[in-house]
């Protein structure tokens, strides 16, 4: 089957292509466990063989669909990542979302990771 879909992609119009391309990185961003590296380096075969297939191009749609799944996943967990956390109603569960919370704040403002990570342990260990 596989090989099929090499063959059928060796062939293919370049534009559809470029939609295989753009929809790997989309998907890649937004469920994780799906690897990105092989179709890329497929698609990197592609480049080399195939005539109306050029790099920068392909370097567009795999940039323009990995900054659309990246930005999908952003926005989503802005409307709904805190909703999610508010939902327990457990004193545990409440003060970790807090250092979570505490954690990905100081991130924004340029802190450095060791010192990051050391105050998230000490509020998340007592």
């Amino acid at each position: 089957m596989l090989e099929s879909a090499m063959a059928w992609l060796q062939h293919a119009d370049p534009y559809t292509v470029y939609l295989f391309v753009f929809l790997i990185a989309f998907l890649e961003n937004v469920i994780p466990p799906i690897p990105g590296d092989v179709p890329i380096a497929f698609m990197g075969y592609l480049i080399y063989e195939h005539n109306g297939i050029t790099f920068v191009s392909a370097l567009l749609w795999a940039t323009l669909g990995s900054t659309g799944g990246f930005m999908l996943v952003y926005l989503l967990s802005i409307s709904l990542g805190l909703k999610l956390y508010a939902e327990a109603d457990n004193a545990e569960h409440h003060r970790f979302s807090k250092s979570v919370h505490r954690f990905f704040s100081t991130l924004r403002h340029g802190v450095a990771p060791s010192k990051i990570c050391s105050s998230w342990l000490s509020c998340s260990s007592g």
